[in-house]
């Protein structure tokens, strides 16, 4: 057991507020919120915040963790133009070994800014998942069907193998953005139409089964 003392805790049960409460884990659970209690348990590990707030972790709802290895390498541009020209082409040399590296730079920097879980939507999903693995980071492993993967069977097959690699991995599907998206023109699970509130695009889509995604201004 790990114990976490003399600091404070942000809460939002039932409602938000700080206290001084004491934040015990076990096995990678939390197992205890509150004051300190008279008799004490063995603990392995006593970590003094020393005045210090401890919240819950953020979780990054979405992202392409190995994209580290783009940033900078071009500003400024269209997003068709900064599409093509630069990530895609670079994103066609990343070997499985290099996207694990790439991976892990981006756990570290999650972890330096209090991001303790991801979700994340890219390929090479098997060393991905091992690069998690190794820093024992917890991420959702999301499978969109898009003009990139038109494979469904093997979405499938990675949705059953990552649900029962490890707890700290899972894999969900997940709608891509509708330019990448013509592929669901043959399918899709979403019978009703949706709408950014932070995009003057609205896309909307047509009956269950048929085509298909269509875009106005």
């Amino acid at each position: 057991m790990i114990r976490f003392y003399n600091g404070r805790v942000l809460r939002f049960s039932p409602q938000l507020r700080v206290t001084e409460d004491e934040v015990w884990t076990d096995a990678g659970r939390i197992c205890h919120v509150g004051p300190a209690t008279e008799s004490l348990p063995a603990f392995e590990r006593q970590i003094d915040l020393r005045g210090d707030l401890l919240i819950p972790g953020f979780k990054n709802a979405h992202t392409h963790t190995a994209m580290t290895f783009l940033r900078s390498r071009a500003d400024d541009m269209p997003l068709a133009d900064w599409l093509t020209k630069q990530v895609f082409p670079h994103e066609a040399r990343v070997t499985p070994e290099a996207l694990y590296d790439f991976t892990t730079l981006g756990i570290l920097e999650y972890l330096s800014s209090g991001i303790t879980a991801s979700f994340d939507m890219y390929f090479h999903n098997d060393a991905y998942a091992a690069a998690n693995l190794d820093c024992g980071y917890r991420t959702v492993i999301c499978a969109a069907l898009n003009n990139f993967d038109r494979d469904v069977e093997n979405i499938e097959r990675e949705y059953l193998k990552f649900n029962a690699l490890d707890p700290l991995i899972s894999s969900a599907f997940t709608p891509s953005t509708p330019p990448a998206a013509s592929v669901w023109s043959t399918w899709s699970p979403w019978p009703t139409s949706t709408a950014s509130p932070a995009s003057p695009t609205c896309v909307r889509r047509r009956p269950r089964w048929k085509a298909a995604w269509s875009v106005t201004a």
